[in-house]
């Protein structure tokens, strides 16, 4: 077998344990929106919390994440209606 960076590659698996991370998720170019909702989602796709709304900065929306260990998250921007 040749060497990955990924070892599960070769073990013909994923990993089974996710590594929480926190932070900060900064999204740019969304000056159409409005507000900016962002859920944690599980690996069967489904919603796991209640969504996290987002805080308008000069460079784009910005969020907090890893309160929850997730992967996928669900992002929502809310537009204005005409």
């Amino acid at each position: 077998m040749g060497r990955s960076a990924y070892p599960w590659v070769e073990l013909g698996a994923p990993p089974t344990e996710t590594e929480p991370v926190t932070g900060w998720l900064l999204l740019k170019n969304m000056e159409e929106a409005v507000g900016m909702q962002v859920t944690a989602r599980d690996g069967s796709s489904r919603l796991i919390d209640n969504p996290v709304t987002g805080r308008r900065l000069e460079l784009g929306w910005e969020f907090p994440i890893g309160k929850i260990a997730a992967t996928p998250y669900l992002v929502r921007p809310i537009r204005q209606l005409l």
